[in-house]
């Protein structure tokens, strides 16, 4: 009997330990499962901290990155599902110079969509012996250049047939935010209409965790815990950084 009892304790410590291997490997594979691999990155913004999230989060290689029509900008979210359904529209017609409170230019906003672009060229409109008029048309016409062959690369990238990942930050809109699910809804459906073989990656701060996000082929909601102050949006140390390492090992580049 106490033989029989030796042999039945080997099995069962046996089958434990299979179990449990089992287990492990049935963890790792899903999470191997869940990682998603990319070959391009494109951003929608909020602002500036999307472009460095994606240079320095996404890509392998810095080599890899490319900046994009609304890298480095600030996104009126609004009228953003429109404006990509006619983007030679944005920047097409009036800008307004947005000067600094100390009279430094620092970039240009389209009257028409609200967006809001840095410019290449700066000086400060209080200096002593600055035509501005002069100046502010040759920065607008430096700025509109590059808009122009941004505008193009970034139709070429909507155009390609490669698997990207589409970015957008959404935060400083209590409007937007209070109804995310039609706002993610109608998104989709613009990006659908200039893109194919996309994933939509929406990012928003975890107090909206309440929120019932709907669940959208294609779209994928995570959270961080804050995003960095209007004042601070290229300061790593001001961003989730665990929260962001966290999604990024989620989503990946394909490039080496």
């Amino acid at each position: 009997m106490k033989m029989y009892k030796n042999i039945e304790s080997k099995f069962k410590n046996c089958f434990i330990r299979m179990y449990n291997s089992w287990q492990d490997i049935t963890i790792n594979l899903k999470k191997y499962k869940s990682v998603r691999y990319y070959d391009d990155f494109i951003g929608l913004g909020r602002k500036c901290d999307t472009a460095y999230i994606i240079k320095y989060l996404c890509y392998n290689n810095l080599k890899s990155y490319q900046s994009n029509f609304f890298n480095y900008s600030y996104i009126n979210l609004t009228s953003l599902p429109e404006s990509l359904e006619n983007i030679d529209s944005v920047f097409s017609g009036k800008l307004n110079a947005n000067y600094s409170g100390a009279g430094k230019l620092y970039g240009f906003t389209c009257e028409l969509t609200g967006h809001r672009i840095h410019s290449t060229m700066s000086y400060n409109k209080n200096d002593e012996g600055n035509n501005v008029d002069i100046l502010e048309e040759k920065a607008k016409q430096e700025f509109l250049s590059k808009i122009n062959y941004l505008r193009e690369k970034f139709k070429i990238s909507l155009a390609s047939k490669k698997r990207k990942l589409i970015l957008i930050n959404i935060y400083l809109d209590d409007n937007i935010l209070n109804d995310i699910n039609n706002y993610i809804i109608k998104l989709h459906k613009s990006l659908n209409k200039v893109t194919q073989n996309f994933d939509l990656l929406v990012i928003i701060e975890d107090k909206y965790k309440e929120k019932d996000i709907k669940k959208i082929k294609n779209v994928f909601v995570r959270y961080v815990t804050h995003f960095p102050l209007w004042t601070e949006t290229i300061n790593f140390n001001k961003m989730d950084l665990n929260g962001l390492h966290s999604i990024f090992s989620e989503f990946r580049s394909r490039t080496k």
